[in-house]
């Protein structure tokens, strides 16, 4: 099968706009709570005026006693209604800071980005398009260009679904399903490739014919990519045999589902050029051997870069609690 980035903390300028939207949200609480007691204040003055009591009717009025206690409980009906939509904004106000908290991600130190975006869930063709990051700005240094994921489309990293549930809505991932994993990921593992070497890079691996991907979920090294000839006990029943596959001329490693693997999730994740315009893969993501190769020198190892994959519906969702471009 050809082929997290770890939550960071709710950043300062997060709470500072969160802050700001409860305090705006009091302020309308207290407007509706001003008006109603103003109301309740009016309607008491004018039924206790001496000259509105003198127009009454002796026959036809009830005892002061109650009608004072019947003209406090319908204000009162009618304050709790006055007070209803500010309550439930506040309500509100506070799920949606629950919600922010859960979702937000801080950028620390990257300079990269590459973002792919698909037009659904499972289609299969979508564009990518390369960022850098200047002046907490993200700059568009590249031209979309088109890619292919798993030939069963897009699904959402469990580890993501697990650290926040019921925030990510859609299929997740797992070992086999033909999809390529949806969310946010470190590529600070490195690149690859059949060249011996890649002159001005320092993350670059040449493929040996002993460098495999292991996928066996049963093994002790799943999810990783090993040198057979130095493992002294081999427990993997299966395996990529990298050198062997020719779309792997040249690749960049997604950090999924490897510092800390859960057996099942899914391994083996790689960008890398596709065999033919079109052409699925069983859940990477892959281009034309121009476009790899380009984006291969460029991820050269000076800064740390990642890649946001979604669904074009989460992109623009997550946008701003991503802070992405």
């Amino acid at each position: 099968m050809p082929p997290t980035i770890t939550v960071p903390p709710i950043r300062t300028g997060s709470r500072g706009r969160l802050v700001f939207r409860l305090l705006f949200v009091f302020k309308i609480v207290l407007r509706y709570a001003a008006e109603a007691m103003g109301e309740l204040l009016r309607a008491k003055d004018h039924t206790t005026r001496p000259e509105n009591m003198k127009a009454l009717k002796l026959s036809e009025a009830r005892p002061l006693r109650q009608r004072l206690t019947h003209m406090r409980e319908s204000n009162r009906k009618a304050m709790n209604l006055r007070l209803l939509p500010a309550l439930l904004l506040l309500t509100l106000a506070g799920k949606a800071g629950a919600q922010d908290k859960s979702i937000w991600r801080a950028w620390e130190g990257e300079k990269k980005l590459i973002v792919v975006t698909t037009a659904d869930w499972n289609v299969v063709q979508g564009t990518l398009t390369r960022y850098e990051r200047r002046d907490r700005a993200w700059v568009k240094v590249s031209e979309p260009m088109p890619v292919v994921v798993g030939r069963a489309g897009l699904a959402w990293d469990p580890g993501l679904t697990r650290q926040n549930p019921g925030r990510y809505f859609g299929p997740i991932k797992h070992e086999g399903d033909g999809r390529s994993p949806a969310g946010l990921f470190q590529l600070q593992a490195g690149t690859f490739g059949f060249a011996n070497d890649l002159p001005g890079s320092r993350i670059y691996m040449p493929l040996t014919p002993t460098i495999e991907c292991v996928d066996d979920p049963n093994s002790r090294y799943y999810g990783h990519i090993v040198d057979r000839a130095t493992v002294d006990q081999v427990d993997w029943k299966s395996s990529e045999k990298m050198r062997s596959i020719p779309e792997y001329r040249w690749g960049v490693i997604v950090n999924y589902n490897m510092e800390k693997p859960v057996a099942g999730d899914g391994s083996c994740v790689f960008l890398h050029q596709w065999t033919r315009p079109g052409n699925t893969t069983a859940g990477c993501t892959a281009m034309s051997t121009q476009d790899i190769e380009e984006l291969v020198r460029w991820l050269n190892g000076d800064v740390p870069a990642v890649l946001v994959q979604l669904p074009e519906i989460e992109y623009r969702r997550l946008r701003f609690h991503w802070q992405l471009p």
